[in-house]
């Protein structure tokens, strides 16, 4: 049942002192405008070592770090909405090792590993919806913020749908190993390799417990008739014969391999082929303590606790084919064919 809504509307501050009136709609809604306060802050670094080997196999040893901090601070506009915070932190290690195994055989190897942590985070800003005139607004015992009020028709939104303090964290982890062969003969250039990527997305995320309302318009925000609300479910409470939880943490996994094969064949000296293959798969997400639940059909009411995918993936054989062919000293003509696979992230499932 939506709250009662006179009380509501001194969320939203009339016109005057911090919010000058820019032009009245006539409808009860109007036109107001503030300077929005934003800060950030960004910090990086990079530290790079570089090696020459002088034995009989020479070779070449490169490493480089960098990692980078940054806070981006969004202060609402409007006491009774939260702040937004979106901090990150990156950090990158690489390794490259070149071996020269004979004038015409090479060899690189390279490690890669790669952290990030991204936050989206709301912060209630202490504001009292306990006394908004004398008026306790607080829709849900023992909360100390309302929800997210959407009243439509553009207006401002106020409340806080996560809570007195909630959003979500996002970390990335990369594992990257990759080695590559490179054969140099009198009319071909030949380069075979492989690479794995192993890939884990730990994330927490706060489910919108304060239970948010949405209106259509404001003519029905003004009789109290929401479109749509919605409310986590208390901790331990069963639902589709599993227990839910407010707190959600979930540490997703997966390994990515590729295979690679090309020539560069030069024909005539007018002409050269490039001729390759690529083979790329990927790995079934998995959750470290198998909290994958999905529903049987759309018009099913069971759920299933097991992984809910299936794997294309080891089709994934693309072909390259291109040329450049110069019939003349000032003509070129280059082309080429290939298919790629854009192979699924673990954030779009975390999503």
């Amino acid at each position: 049942v939506a709250p009662q809504v006179v009380p509501f509307l001194a969320l939203w501050p009339l016109p005057g002192g911090e919010y000058p009136l820019v032009r009245d709609l006539g409808d009860g809604r109007a036109l107001a405008g503030a300077n929005e306060r934003v800060t950030t802050t960004d910090d990086f670094g990079t530290v790079k070592v570089d090696h020459t080997f002088g034995s009989t196999r020479k070779g070449f040893l490169a490493v480089t770090w960098s990692g980078s901090d940054g806070d981006r601070t969004v202060f609402g506009l409007l006491p009774a909405s939260p702040n937004n915070f979106y901090p990150t932190r990156k950090q990158v290690i690489s390794v490259r090792h070149t071996s020269i195994l004979s004038p015409t055989l090479l060899n690189e190897f390279t490690f890669g590993h790669n952290r990030t942590e991204a936050t989206e985070g709301y912060d209630a800003r202490g504001f009292d919806y306990t006394n908004v005139n004398g008026v306790n607004l607080n829709y849900i015992p023992g909360h100390k913020t309302i929800g997210f009020i959407s009243a439509g028709d553009e207006l401002a939104t106020v409340g806080n749908d996560y809570g007195d303090f909630g959003g979500e964290i996002f970390r990335q982890r990369i594992l990257t190993f990759k080695d590559s062969l490179s054969l140099t003969r009198t009319n071909h250039s030949i380069k075979v390799g492989a690479e794995i990527n192993r890939t884990r997305y730990p994330y927490h995320k706060n489910p919108r417990v304060n239970g948010p309302f949405s209106f259509d318009n404001f003519a029905s925000f003004l009789e109290a008739d929401p479109s749509d609300f919605r409310i986590g479910n208390p901790p331990g409470v069963s639902l589709l014969g599993f227990p839910t939880q407010n707190i959600q943490d979930f540490d997703l996994r997966s390994i990515t391999v590729g295979f690679y094969f090309q020539d560069n064949w030069k024909v005539r000296p007018s002409l050269t082929l490039n001729l390759g293959l690529r083979y790329e798969f990927q790995t079934v997400p998995t959750e470290a303590d198998g909290n994958w639940y999905h529903l049987v059909s759309l018009t099913s009411n069971q759920v299933v606790r097991d992984t809910p995918f299936t794997n294309p993936t080891f089709r994934n054989f693309g072909p390259r084919f291109g040329f450049a062919w110069a019939p003349g000293s000032q003509t070129s003509i280059r082309g080429g064919f290939g298919i790629f696979y854009s192979l699924y992230t673990l954030l779009n499932m975390a999503h």
